[in-house]
């Protein structure tokens, strides 16, 4: 099978695990919500930074939906985005709702936002919406931000600043549903004032001509975003039990009153002000060529060097496997297969031992001489291996080392080449003249997958 990849989420704490707001099917759906709630927000934020057809964007902490509708309209034609999370169940539900709404130029990455491992200067636009509230340190995603913007480019966010909350008539159940909002918010490290801080930390980043906006949106009855601090609450119950806040009784009876009196036409409510903010990364804005990826589009075009295998590519090697299967392939497959393909990282032993055990290995090689991308042939026509790095991905470069792989099955007088090929390898084989032999499905840890056995003649 040819793969796709996950980066890794953190060389330290895991990046859920630091996620305020927890992971659950509730959270999911309220994050879901949000994106229609904050839509006319992230409008007029990207009017802010002037985002134009062609350029290049990424979302990090997208969740399962984030703006990536949003940012695609403003790139395209010819643009590309990224959506990032740490969480692969968002991520897959990202990668669902791209291909439902049939958006072009969208790609799907499952990455710590703290470290993303992507490359430096890759975008025209780095975005981020309620992520910096809910994560300790925040300071390391806006260092993070800056880094991946292209000199000349932006960088936004919007923030919550949740110091104040506003409900009148006043109601005790609203005062106490605020309270335990606040004690379980903060347990982590996240700050819920983070908003007012957003455009210093902008500037201590390095950003210039940072502006800055406030809102108090005042919600009417119906609007799903009226009873926000008492869903924020719902997503926190755990946290708010296990710090011995309220009862599960209590809470109960503390939701129904709060959305009960919320209900009421006359009830006012303002839960926290709502700060857009946006930077410039000092510099020129080069001009670089773009590439598209069939994952859906992907940033900047990666210069590569085809060579042989040397000892030293072993561990890229198994880098580019693993990131590939888990980020890559999501966008063909389910985050619980992309997880029984790879479910750890590959070592550089068994790159290596691969590649010395009489096939044939090709690697495309950046500008500083890493891994990015990689092909095999074994002695018998087989290539069991071709994949690519995220950041490499839909830029020609498959294609290029096939090509130098069957020039040289010619040179050693293969008369054919077969391989099983993913959901995504397969369209790179099939335009260079393979047919389908027959689906396969396989169960691989006890998870259903499937891939394709496809074969080529040379004449």
């Amino acid at each position: 099978m040819t793969e796709t990849t996950q980066s890794a989420v953190d060389a330290g704490q895991d990046a859920n695990a630091v996620y305020t707001l927890g992971s659950s099917q509730g959270e999911s759906a309220r994050l879901q919500r949000q994106a229609d709630e904050l839509a006319a927000d992230s409008h007029t934020l990207l009017d802010r930074v002037g985002l134009r057809p062609g350029q290049s964007a990424i979302d990090l902490g997208c969740g399962p939906r984030g703006i990536l509708d949003l940012l695609a309209e403003r790139v395209s034609p010819g643009g590309c985005v990224v959506g990032l999370d740490a969480d692969p169940a968002h991520t897959a539900m990202a990668a669902g709702f791209v291909r439902d709404r049939g958006l072009d130029g969208i790609q799907v990455l499952t990455a710590d936002a703290r470290h993303t491992g992507l490359p430096s200067g890759s975008f025209d636009l780095v975005f981020s919406r309620t992520l910096l509230i809910n994560i300790p340190e925040p300071a390391e995603v806006v260092a993070e931000m800056t880094r991946l913007a292209r000199p000349g480019g932006h960088v936004a966010a919007m923030e919550y600043d949740m110091e104040h909350a506003l409900c009148y008539p006043p109601h005790p159940a609203f005062d106490r549903i605020c309270e335990s909002f606040t004690a379980a918010f903060r347990r982590n490290g996240a700050d819920p004032e983070i908003g007012r801080k957003v455009s210093e930390m902008f500037r201590q980043a390095g950003l210039a001509d940072v502006g800055t906006e406030a809102r108090a949106p005042l919600y009417p009855p119906g609007h799903t975003r009226r009873t926000i601090r008492a869903d924020l609450v719902r997503s926190m119950r755990p946290r708010v039990l296990e710090l011995g806040v309220a009862s599960e009784a209590e809470l109960d009876e503390l939701d129904a009153a709060v959305r009960t009196h919320l209900a009421d036409p006359r009830t006012i409510t303002i839960s926290g002000l709502l700060f857009l903010t946006w930077g410039r990364k000092p510099g020129l804005l080069p001009v670089r060529r773009r590439a598209r990826s069939a994952a859906g589009g992907y940033i900047c075009r990666v210069d590569v060097t085809i060579r042989g295998y040397e000892p030293r590519d072993a561990a890229g090697l198994a880098d580019v496997f693993f990131r590939s299967v888990r980020q890559v392939a999501l966008s063909a497959y389910t985050a619980e297969q992309v997880r029984a393909w790879a479910p750890e990282p590959r070592t550089a032993e068994w790159a290596h031992g691969e590649a010395i055990d009489g096939r044939m290995v090709l690697v495309a090689a950046d500008e500083d001489d890493r891994p990015v991308a990689y092909i095999d042939l074994q002695p018998n026509g087989h290539i069991d291996r071709l994949f690519c790095a995220p950041e490499a991905a839909g830029q020609g470069i498959a294609s290029r080392l096939y090509d130098a792989v069957e020039a040289a099955a010619r040179q050693q007088g293969i008369r054919s080449l077969f391989t099983e090929a993913s959901e995504l390898a397969r369209r790179v084989f099939e335009r260079k003249g393979f047919a389908v032999v027959q689906r396969q499905d396989l169960v691989i840890r006890g998870v259903a997958i499937h891939n394709y056995r496809m074969a080529k003649a040379l004449d």
